[in-house]
């Protein structure tokens, strides 16, 4: 019997104070946790504000459909959009496609929104006569080979209103009514050969990513009536990407993807406007934005910045993020590092002085990344995504 001398009995400590021992050990153990937590803990949040009535602020919102600023009540845009049915033989759109296709006819109503007010209608739901109801129509061609009842297209080429048809589909319109091809003077006739790289609307090259991939082509027969209101460029070749006759304008694309600063997006806008709101006055406006402000940005950056904008009577706004987190240490030499607005009083001040100066500030999120996890990058403030998981909902 190794480890037991001869004769020798091992007494067991009575059940009492075994657990009266185990519970000294928990306690231990809760209090360590306590202490360590605490002191970390601290740091992550700032004390509860006031709550903040919103019942105001809620009554001043608007109705879905209503105009946007400027806009025009009484002056009302029905935007149809194809929501995923095709024709047979061809099967269904995706759920993906589907949904894009919808996105697409939101930011139409966006656009649309700054003429008048508006409603958005599957095309499948559509009714004989609807037209009637309003001041314009919209179709935003997503899908190829939509179903598109005969009810909206005999609608929309009798129209007397001003119809834009944008994207895919058009051949659809131009096969039901083969005349309507003489009153455009021009002719639906495939695909662009290759993905047009730009757009030249008014003389201005906007930009078009070659990913997007080829749009409709059309041929014009008879320039006398009609106008290209904008060209699509392929190397030095060009073909209408935008083209008015009468009270129908046709665009080769909805253009809601791939869009950046300079795009062919802004030509959508202004062809918009000008179509559904033409005696809109000229503004030309910019929203500056000054982006990512943390804890640890530098307050004297922030005040000079809102001497330069204020004192040329400049409106501006501030995206501020109030907790910086790195908790990887990756911008800061593999130290995990937090910091809170409420600790850089001389940031708060310079806050207060930017808004003094005509600044606005928005929340720009709580920390600007999400808790430990890379998304996408490294984790720390200002360089990862916040709301969502990037990752995974890109997969």
């Amino acid at each position: 019997m190794t480890g037991k001398r001869k004769g020798h009995r091992r007494r067991r400590t009575p059940a009492g104070l075994r657990f009266a021992a185990l519970a000294v050990v928990v306690a231990t153990g809760l209090v360590m946790l306590v202490v360590y937590t605490r002191p970390a803990s601290a740091i992550l949040a700032s004390p509860a504000a006031a709550p903040v009535s919103l019942g105001d602020r809620l009554a001043m919102g608007s109705e879905v459909g209503s105009p946007g600023p400027g806009g025009n009540r009484d002056h009302r845009t029905l935007v149809v959009y194809d929501a995923g049915e095709r024709d047979a033989p061809n099967p269904p759109a995706s759920a993906d496609e589907a949904g894009m296709a919808e996105a697409h006819a939101m930011q139409t109503a966006n656009l649309v929104s700054r003429a008048g007010s508006w409603t958005m209608r599957a095309a499948a739901d559509y009714r004989a006569g609807e037209i009637g109801g309003y001041q314009a129509l919209v179709y935003v061609g997503a899908i190829s080979e939509a179903a598109l009842p005969a009810a909206l297209l005999t609608d929309v080429a009798a129209a007397k209103v001003p119809v834009i048809w944008m994207g895919e589909n058009i051949h659809r319109l131009a096969e039901h009514d083969p005349g309507i091809t003489a009153r455009w003077g021009w002719t639906p006739v495939g695909r662009t050969p290759t993905s047009p790289t730009e757009v030249r609307y008014k003389n201005v090259p906007l930009e078009r990513n070659p990913e997007i991939g080829s749009v409709p082509l059309v041929r014009r027969e008879n320039p006398a009536v009609n106008e290209v209101l904008a060209d699509g460029v392929t190397g030095g070749e060009h073909t209408p990407w935008a083209v008015r006759s009468g009270t129908f304008t046709y665009l080769a694309e909805a253009p809601f993807s791939y869009v950046n600063e300079g795009d062919r997006y802004l030509a959508a806008a202004d062809i918009l406007l000008g179509t559904l709101a033409p005696k809109t006055a000229e503004r030309h406006r910019a929203l500056v934005r000054i982006e990512d402000i943390g804890p640890r940005t530098d307050p004297g950056q922030i005040r000079r910045i809102a001497d330069l904008l204020g004192g040329q009577g400049i409106p501006f706004s501030l995206a501020v993020y109030p907790y910086y987190a790195d908790p990887h240490g990756v911008a800061n030499g593999g130290r995990p590092t937090f910091a809170r607005l409420v600790d850089s009083p001389a940031l708060v001040d310079a806050l207060h002085h930017a808004i003094r100066r005509g600044g606005t500030m928005i929340m720009h999120g709580y920390s600007h990344q999400f808790e430990e996890m890379a998304n996408p990058y490294g984790g720390a403030s200002s360089a990862d995504y916040e709301f969502y998981t990037a990752i995974v909902d890109q997969n």
